[in-house]
């Protein structure tokens, strides 16, 4: 078995960040900044047209209103702003999501995908190990091939399975499961599998940006731990 396997990649993105502000605070819009005080300024002029020579407005009332329309105005531009990241956000993420299509990628799994007597997979590890030790087994359950990988770094580490079980048999192509066994002398370490899957397509979801990795199942960013 043999590590053959490279870094995640970074994948800038560019928006026009001016132009999307003009159009968030566009006073067109009914629930704009600037149409909410419009609307208030007119709704003022109104009242005092029309109110009680013997009761004339109160100063202090006038004060707290458009203190009141300021701050809503305030409320207004941050959720506008806010609005404005997050969609920025949400497009930086489908152009970095695009760039992965047709890519392998490494994602939390521990399934072996074996096709041409040939299938890949690997690990995680928190810190080295002096021993790392990888069970093949297939959907019954049963051993195929345990084979001890030696010391490995600590990070993403992957390996080929060439499908030769222990009997010195050809394991057919299939669905396999992998089992990983760290140690640190004589002390076990935490290991986490990783499956290798080809990314077919992009689903933009409330939660962020889904990938669908052929044979493995949908995951989002963060999840992938190494494109090759």
């Amino acid at each position: 078995m043999s590590t053959s396997l490279s870094s995640l990649a970074q994948l800038p993105a560019t928006r026009n960040l001016a132009t999307d502000a003009a159009v968030a605070n566009d006073s067109s819009k009914p629930d704009s900044p600037k149409a909410l005080q419009d609307r208030f300024l007119t709704m003022l002029v109104a009242q005092m047209r029309n109110q009680d020579p013997l009761n004339p407005l109160d100063n202090s009332q006038v004060t707290s209103q458009l203190a009141q329309i300021n701050t809503v105005n305030g409320i207004q531009q941050l959720n506008d702003t806010m609005s404005l990241l997050a969609g920025n956000f949400s497009n930086l993420q489908l152009m970095q999501g695009s760039n992965m299509i047709g890519h392998s990628v490494m994602v939390p799994g521990s399934t072996l995908n074996l096709k041409n007597s040939l299938g890949a997979a690997g690990f995680s590890l928190d810190q080295p190990a002096d021993n790392v030790q990888v069970e093949v087994r297939n959907a019954a359950g049963q051993l195929m091939q345990r084979v001890d990988l030696g010391s490995k770094p600590a990070g993403v580490n992957g390996f080929t399975w060439d499908g030769i079980t222990d009997q010195n048999t050809q394991a057919p192509d299939g669905k396999y499961s992998v089992k990983i066994k760290a140690m640190q002398g004589s002390a076990e370490i935490a290991a986490t599998t990783l499956s290798l899957g080809q990314v077919v397509s992009l689903t933009p979801s409330a939660s962020g940006l889904q990938m669908t990795v052929g044979g493995l199942g949908q995951f989002g960013l963060s999840d992938i731990k190494q494109m090759i």
